[in-house]
Formats: C-alpha cells, structure tokens, sequence
C-alpha cells in the first residue's frame, strides 16, 4: 500500500515537471532542451529502480507495476515530442534551433525505450519466459476445455437422469393411483358387507329382545298370578289355622275344666293338647314366614316390571 503511493506520487510529480519544461516556450521562458532530457531519463531510471526493489525476490502481481512503468515512459515520449513541437515553431534553420529541437525527441525515444524494456522485464519476473507463458496459456486452455466437457458431459447424464427420473415417477404415480383405486373398492365393500352383516345381527337381535320381552311379560303375568294364588292360599290356610287353633283353645280348656275331676286321665289328655296348641303355633309361624316371603317375591315382579318399562 505504502509503495503505490511513493510509486503514484513519483510518477505523477515527474510527468508534471516535464510537461511544465516542455512549456515553457509557450509562455515565453528560457529553457535548455538538456534540462528536459535529464528529468526525464533521471526520472524512469528512478521509477524503475523502485520497481525492482518492490519486486525483487516476490511472486507479486506485478503486472500492473510493470505496466504503469511502460506507461509512464509513453507519456515522457509525448512530453518530448510537444517540447520538439514547441521548438520547432520558432525554428529559423540556425545548427542551435535544430539542437533545441532533436534533444527532446532523442530525450522521448529514451524514455519509451527504458519505459518499455523495464515495464515489460517487471512482468516477466512474475510471468517468466515467453514459452512458459504459451505453455500456461494451453494448459489453463486445456483446462478450460476439460472443464466445458466435464460440463457438457454432466449436464447430459443429467438431463438423461431427469428423464429416468420423470418416467420413474409417472410410473409410481401411476402404480399408487390404481393401488389406492383397488384399496378404495376392496375398503368400499369390505364396509358394505359389514353394514349388511350388522344390518341383519341387528334386526336378529332386535327380534330376541322382542321375543325374550314377551316371553318376560308372561313369565311376569304366570308369576304375578301364581304369586296373588299363593298369597290368597296362605291367606285362607293363616284364617282357618286360626280357626281351628281358637276352637281348640276353648275344648282344651273345656276339658281342663272337665278334668279336674279325673287328674290322672285328663293330665294326660291335657299334655297331648298341649303339644298339640305348641305344633299348631309352629304351623301358623311357618305360614307368616311363607307370606313374608311371598310379599318380598311379589316387591322383587313389581321392581322388575318397573325396570323392563323404563328400559323400554
């Protein structure tokens, strides 16, 4: 970075000065042809000088320095050449005009020719030869063109590929719309014949509901029947028992009464009754237990005839 500006400054600064010599007659000062050529001269080898010292030894890009170089010394020919020009507008044939008028352009074909040798050896140092720069150029060429083949040759497999791909695809698309087509039909009538199988265990278990409904409502008639005939049974059985007990009572005692007399044959009357009063008692416990039991049975028909009406 520090080099482009020394290199810059030093070029722009010099080309100025000459220029303004080369001038000079324009505006109406003294000036030596000499002094043009000096500058000039002086200030390529200069230039070049800190060229070389830059690229001494580097494998820099130092094309653009070699360039700038071989420019600065086109430029120094142009200045020489207008001074020559300048010159020669006051030329009157005296040998010290022709002078005044040779020097600057001997000065310019001087510095295009140090311009040119040290601009283009500054470039060479980076390039080398000039075979070897043919030979890098046909191998960067060669390159090149392996490149553009490989390239040629991928996007071919790759359009071949693409075309595979898009055969393969179409071909699945194809395979999954009539395997989803086939799985939809097989689905579709595996979920009718379902229907019509629920269907019909539908309508067989809606006729067994029915049939054991009814078959319900007779078992429950035939049983609330027979529980109301029991009931009515005990009922008549519990009175006559009861009967028969009260009249028993009233002969037994009657005979008690009777038996006062004869102690010993009525002590033995009246013991057998006795036994006979407890069996009867027994009996008459036995049919209350039976009505007991019958009114619970009775209670479970009417709790049963209450559900089968809700539920239906």
């Amino acid at each position: 970075m520090i080099f482009n500006y020394i290199f810059g400054i030093s070029m722009w600064l010099g080309l100025g000065v000459a220029l303004y010599i080369a001038l000079m007659p324009v505006f109406g000062m003294i000036w030596h042809p000499t002094l043009l050529l000096g500058l000039s001269l002086g200030h390529l080898v200069f230039l070049s000088v800190i060229a070389w010292l830059k690229v001494w030894g580097k494998k820099a890009d130092n094309v653009d320095i070699g360039s700038r170089l071989a420019t600065t010394g086109y430029l120094h020919t142009l200045i020489g050449t207008c001074a020559a020009l300048v010159a020669a507008a006051d030329f009157s044939g005296d040998v010290n005009e022709i002078q005044q008028i040779i020097k600057p352009i001997g000065a310019a074909l001087g510095t295009s020719i140090i311009g040119w040798w040290m601009g283009k050896e500054i470039q060479r140092s980076v390039w080398g030869s000039v075979s070897e720069r043919s030979e890098f150029g046909e191998e960067v060429d060669n390159a090149f063109g392996e490149l553009a083949r490989s390239v040629r040759n991928l996007s071919h497999k790759l359009s071949n590929s693409g075309d595979e791909w898009k055969k393969s695809v179409d071909s699945l698309s194809k395979k999954l719309d009539d395997a989803g087509d086939d799985m939809v039909k097989k689905w579709q009538a595996s979920v009718d014949n379902l229907q019509k199988a629920l269907n019909g265990a539908s309508d067989d278990l809606k006729k067994t509901i029915e049939a054991a409904s009814a078959g319900l409502k007779t078992a429950t008639s035939s049983v609330s029947s027979l529980s109301t005939s029991v009931k009515s049974i005990l009922d008549t059985t519990n009175k006559q028992v009861k009967k028969l007990s009260s009249s028993l009572e009233s002969s037994i005692k009657a005979i008690a009464e009777e038996s006062a007399k004869t102690s010993s044959s009525m002590a033995t009357i009246s013991s057998g009754a006795k036994i006979t009063a407890e069996k009867i008692t027994e009996i008459n416990e036995s049919l209350e237990s039976a009505k007991k039991i019958i009114d619970e049975a009775d209670k479970l028909l009417a709790q049963l005839r209450r559900e089968r009406e809700e539920r239906e």
